[in-house]
């Protein structure tokens, strides 16, 4: 309580202007009151981004650098100043799309989630096949360690068979920008009974980084031709 209250206090009083080395800050949070860095710029594509980079409108190449912070954020950064700060020209995140990903979800919105959702290969063929042609036959797991499991599907030739669902399996979901191919990683398939899917992540993040090095690669490679060398971190 004495904490908050002296916080209130503290509030209530009227801001003080400090002048330290002939820069002026204000009291509170000591940050800099006579310059206010510009709001950066924000871009859903890379191209958009390298568009505004090539453009140089509003800043000078110099030491500016690309930061690529994570899979889905990208930063175009100034060099420190003289307060050994840096500033953000422009800031480029993609949308999201919404994977339904480590929990159970209903057979039809699995199936959509996968046809939309994920770059089609020879795993996701085959595990739309299984869902697709499931029978209202319960799911039993034929292993103790619980990794095979075995359905009932339907076939145009035998009619009802049982057959095993792969595990793990290499699927290529989207989760960054789409300039880029998604990246491949390992997910654990699950069903239950009464039709429930799921997918649970199993490379431990190794995704991501390889979404980074594939994103450093595409934006050197498009800024290559560029007269300034620009750096790209990631």
């Amino acid at each position: 309580m004495l904490k908050e209250l002296a916080q209130y206090i503290v509030g209530l009083s009227k801001p003080e202007l400090i002048e330290i080395n002939d820069k002026i800050f204000c009291d509170r949070n000591l940050r800099r009151y006579d310059y206010n860095a510009p709001e950066p710029l924000r871009f859903k594509s890379i191209q958009g981004l390298l568009e505004y980079i090539k453009s140089d409108c509003d800043y000078t190449l110099g030491d500016s650098f690309i930061h690529i912070v994570d899979y889905d954020t990208i930063k175009f950064m100034s060099p420190l100043n003289d307060d050994n700060e840096r500033e953000v020209y422009a800031i480029c995140q993609p949308d999201k799309i919404d994977l339904q990903l480590n929990r159970f979800i209903d057979r039809e919105s699995f199936n959509i989630m996968l046809q939309t959702g994920f770059m089609g290969n020879d795993d996701s063929k085959e595990i739309l096949r299984y869902i697709g042609t499931m029978s209202d036959k319960e799911v039993r797991t034929v292993a103790d360690d619980g990794i095979k499991q075995e359905v009932t599907i339907k076939s145009s030739t035998q009619g009802l068979i049982d057959v095993f669902i792969p595990n793990p399996v290499t699927l290529r979901p989207f989760r960054t920008f789409v300039e880029i191919e998604p990246v491949e990683s390992k997910f654990v398939l699950r069903l239950k009974d009464g039709g429930g899917c799921a997918l649970f992540e199993a490379d431990g993040g190794a995704w991501k980084i390889d979404t980074m090095g594939a994103l450093q690669t595409y934006i050197e490679d498009a800024l290559q031709y560029l007269e300034d060398d620009i750096k790209v971190f990631a």
